[in-house]
């Protein structure tokens, strides 16, 4: 009965815990502490060989003389000058004699009896992170519990007020790894925002380095001063110190922290609170500092106590649900880096998608470059076609000219005189509309060279100017195939891919050398002007015939070979109108995937707006729970009890309530005035 009553009174701030979780239940996006009773979080930063480590064991209640034992078996092996701590471990007191280290990713525990195993363990699990060949632990951040054996906890200053608490060793900033920089980032972003109270750590003489960007993840201190510690170390064995001890000039804890903050002023505008800042020493040092002259008839021993002591007690008033709701009033800046910080995911998100399409718009652009080059190729090439299908080299313009050819030409000698004749005046004027009509129509000024040749042969034709005219009509037909070459050129240019035509072959000038009969003409000049003719017309014509052969044979293979080419490009445009197709599919895709994350970024935006406006309802939640439980206890009393005991407890509960009731109201109020 007697445990009842006092659990009642125990659960006296239930109300609080109440108001806390339905103020909880509706941020959309932040993620406020919940509320642990009589447990402090406190997070420490600082340069590697700062000691974190050691001023850990210290605030956690070790012994000064066990330190070094249970600082060196902590490292591992590790040689001095190299961080210890590669991931983070959080400190605590273990209730019995073991040592435990538990993994509260995997939840395992792993239990020691003695250092050596501790100290074999932890080396083992370093080796295990820093010789992952694929990274698998530097990519996940693990964290580790390390319970003291209590029989090491006999410092009896702090014996009591640290029992609680939760002291994460984070790893050195300034660690030489480079996979670890990475890591250690990592873990800093992860670990510190969880903690109700961060130590930033530095040494008493380079206390200018709180300035470097190290320490700049810290520049709202100003804004939540209770939040940050600053520890100073080695600072008695500094010496201007031990002078300034020496000397007199200082002769209290009060004036060390004077002489603390005037350093502090001189090198630094941030601007620190004083009481925030402790000039400690521990380790070594301190062992040394108590067999020092200089301090041996001092009191600066007992001063490091009072510094701890305070400094305890700080941290531990920080892990009251008074100073944890405080905290969670200040917690709008906290919002507003996370804000930025989920934003900015996005926006980095976006830049990616970004950087994805512009290539593809590249690739696009070029690809309708190759299609654009092509389809005007394959134009080209049809406008070629063309040409080549309607280009004629001999265009007569008579339509006896297969008859020509057949009879009256080729089959001459085995005619009797009359059809001779008859061929004769038939060839004459053949000969006569075929040297006029023999170029195509843009070819005027060869025709009119050709009409005055024409009228020089009317005039004066006998046998004297058989070779004249043999001559004429030679040069006729060169010029004719030599125009026609260049005009095929002409076309030929189009298609760079296939070689020009070409035709050599050249009449034959001397026709007595190739024909037998020439020798036995008659004498008869007519005769001779009309055989001759004939002749003539029959060396012309089938020069002729055999240009108009070879072009026919160019015509044909040339035009396959346009086919070909054409069907080839256009099975190319083909394929690239499918890759065109296929890019732009998947830009639609990721311009859509932009569009979504810009809706995101609108809505945490707004979710971040509504839970900042939510946040101001913090102490409006504690009211109304407040006065619920009032009305509960008055009701309590208002009722019939068993025994005084119990109109004891009510009673007690309701007085305990009315003084939370003006701490909640003044606390309102600062808000207020800070407003």
């Amino acid at each position: 009965m007697k445990n009842y009553y006092l659990n009642q009174i125990a659960d006296h701030e239930r109300w609080v815990v109440e108001a806390i979780k339905s103020f909880n239940s509706g941020f959309k996006r932040f993620q406020p502490i919940n509320l642990v009773k009589n447990e402090v979080r406190i997070g420490l930063y600082g340069p590697t060989q700062v000691g974190k480590t050691t001023f850990i064991l210290t605030l956690l209640g070790v012994g000064a003389n066990k330190i070094k034992e249970l600082s060196n078996a902590l490292r591992a092996g590790r040689p001095l000058g190299k961080s210890s701590t590669i991931t983070t471990f959080i400190y605590k007191r273990s209730n019995d004699r073991l040592f435990k280290v538990i993994d509260l990713q995997t939840d395992t525990i792993m239990t020691f009896n003695s250092l050596n195993e501790l100290s074999e363990y932890l080396g083992e699990l370093r080796n295990k992170i820093e010789n992952d060949s694929n990274h698998k632990q530097l990519k996940q951040s693990h964290t580790y519990e390390l319970h003291v054996s209590n029989e090491y906890i006999t410092n009896p200053v702090l014996i009591e007020s640290s029992k609680n608490f939760q002291l994460i060793d984070l790893p050195g900033f300034d660690t030489r790894e480079s996979r670890e920089k990475r890591y250690v980032e990592r873990l800093l972003n992860e670990q510190l925002g969880s903690c109700d109270v961060v130590i930033i750590m530095e040494i008493f003489n380079q206390m200018v380095h709180l300035q470097s960007d190290s320490f700049s993840r810290f520049s709202n201190w100003k804004d939540t001063p209770e939040k940050y510690r600053v520890v100073l170390t080695r600072s008695f064995s500094d010496q201007s110190v031990m002078d300034k001890v020496s000397n007199g000039s200082i002769q209290s804890k009060e004036d060390m922290l004077e002489y603390t903050n005037h350093n502090l002023n001189e090198v630094s505008e941030l601007g620190i609170p004083i009481d925030n800042v402790y000039p400690l020493e521990f380790g070594d040092s301190f062992l040394q500092l108590s067999t020092s002259d200089v301090y041996s008839a001092s009191d600066v021993l007992s001063w490091l106590n009072d510094f701890y002591f305070t400094l305890a007690n700080s941290l531990y008033a920080s892990g009251t649900i008074e100073a944890q709701i405080t905290n969670m009033r200040n917690s709008k800046y906290k919002m507003i880096q996370k804000e930025e910080k989920d934003i900015q995911t996005k926006k980095i998100e976006v830049s990616k998608i970004c950087n994805k399409i512009t290539p593809k718009n590249n690739t696009v652009k070029k690809n309708n470059a190759l299609i654009d080059e092509l389809q005007s190729e394959n134009s080209k090439m049809i406008e070629m076609n063309d040409l080549l299908n309607n280009f004629t080299f001999i265009d007569f313009n008579c339509d006896e000219l297969d008859e020509l050819k057949s009879e009256y030409i080729f089959n001459l000698t085995t005619q009797d005189d009359e059809n001779k004749e008859e061929s004769f005046l038939f060839a004459e004027r053949l000969f006569r509309s075929g040297l006029n009509l023999i170029s195509i129509a843009d070819f005027s000024a060869l025709t009119k060279s050709l009409n005055i040749e024409l009228e020089k042969i009317e005039k004066t034709f006998d046998l004297d100017l058989s070779d004249d005219i043999l001559h004429q009509l030679n040069m006729i037909l060169s010029s004719f195939i030599n125009y026609k070459q260049i005009e095929a050129q002409k076309i030929m240019t189009i298609n760079k891919y296939h070689e020009p035509f070409d035709i050599k072959y050249e009449i034959n000038i001397d026709p007595k050398s190739s024909y037998s009969w020439w020798r036995n003409l008659a004498s008869n000049a007519k005769n001779k002007r009309r055989k001759i003719l004939l002749h003539l017309l029959r060396e012309y014509y089938t020069s002729l015939n055999f240009l108009e052969s070879a072009w026919s044979e160019y015509q044909k293979s040339t035009h396959q070979i346009l086919q070909i080419k054409i069907a080839k490009n256009n099975w190319i445009i083909s394929s690239v109108e499918k890759k065109i197709s296929k890019l732009k599919y998947e830009k639609e895709l990721l311009e859509t995937k932009i569009d979504e994350l810009k809706n995101d970024i609108s809505e945490i935006e707004k979710e971040w707006q509504e839970d900042k406006m939510w946040l101001d309802s913090l102490d409006q939640h504690l009211i109304t729970s407040w006065l619920e439980e009032y009305d509960r206890l008055t009701r309590d009393l208002i009722q019939p009890l068993e025994n005084a005991i119990e109109l004891w407890v009510t009673k007690y509960k309701l007085n305990l309530l009315m003084l939370q009731g003006e701490g909640l109201i003044k606390l309102e109020s600062t808000e207020n005035r800070k407003i």
